[in-house]
């Protein structure tokens, strides 16, 4: 196995996004949990902002996936999912952090949020781990921040 890449997505990474995007798993801990048809995610990939999009690789074959949405002035909110051959090998950490690092370079001032279905323990565990701290738990959702209180933006 060839080792471990970070890198902004591209165009062809459109069917391994959907690939993943699908699973069951990662749609029973999404917000919308029905299956994404091919034509609604080939309108979502092609409209998406990909400025803090990335994937993670090996052996040319995208394992892992996140992504920065911009929600309004300094906030942003990640959504991040893996591969299911992959979970369990540290890929969401590895995607966090490397994606933390490069939208921290490129944004000052920022506050990232996340927000988890209680019931999916992986991801909280992940962005607990990972330095994110509980903000509220509001219907069954925990909203997570990234960062010490003020040290990255205003709560």
């Amino acid at each position: 196995m060839n080792p471990l890449k970070f890198r902004r997505v591209k165009d062809t990474d459109i069917w391994d996004i959907y690939e993943i995007s699908n699973d069951p798993v990662v749609r029973s801990f999404s917000f919308s949990q029905k299956p994404i048809g091919r034509e609604e995610h080939l309108k979502w990939f092609q409209k998406v902002d990909k400025k803090f999009f990335f994937v993670a690789e090996v052996d040319n074959r995208v394992v892992g996936q996140i992504r920065f949405d911009k929600k309004r002035g300094d906030l942003y909110e990640v959504s991040i999912s893996v591969h299911p051959l992959w979970r369990g090998k540290g890929i969401g950490s590895f995607l966090l952090r490397e994606g933390l690092k490069e939208l921290l370079k490129r944004v000052k001032n920022t506050e990232v949020i996340a927000r988890v279905r209680e019931e999916n323990i992986a991801s909280r565990h992940l962005f607990e781990k990972e330095g994110f701290e509980e903000l509220k738990r509001e219907k069954g959702i925990i909203t997570y921040r990234y960062g010490e209180k003020g040290e990255i933006g205003n709560p």
